[in-house]
């Protein structure tokens, strides 16, 4: 299985997943974990929260500030050489 959140491989303590008991694991980490956890506790309280439109702006950039913190490989290759 891969992690929800970033895609990894989860790696279980045994090597037999279908041996192992209870809920399987889906995410790789508690970072991951957590990250999924704080995301949707931010959805719900933001959602009962009554904002003016200058309120909702700064709350617009602030998240896409978070979103755009997130780096990209810059490696892309866009020549049409053949190897």
């Amino acid at each position: 299985m891969k992690c929800l959140v970033c895609g990894k491989p989860i790696i279980f303590n045994d090597k037999c997943y279908r041996c192992s008991f209870g809920r399987p694991k889906t995410y790789c980490s508690d970072h991951c974990r957590d990250f999924t956890k704080y995301f949707n506790a931010m959805v719900k309280h933001l959602d009962q929260i009554e904002l003016d439109d200058e309120h909702k702006r700064k709350i617009r950039g602030d998240i896409s500030r978070v979103g755009n913190s997130l780096k990209f490989p810059t490696i892309v290759d866009f020549s049409t050489k053949r190897p």
